[in-house]
C-alpha cells in the first residue's frame, strides 16, 4: 500500500514539475510553485 502511495506521490511531482517547466518557457504564466 506505501509503494502505491509513494508511486502516486512520484506522479504528482512529476507533473508539478512539467507544469513548473511549461510556466518557465511562458506557455503557461499562471502557473506559480
Amino acid at each position: 500500500m506505501w509503494k502505491l502511495q509513494h508511486l502516486i506521490a512520484n506522479i504528482d511531482w512529476y507533473t508539478r514539475l512539467q507544469k513548473w517547466c511549461a510556466g518557465k518557457r511562458g506557455r503557461d504564466p499562471d502557473v506559480t510553485v
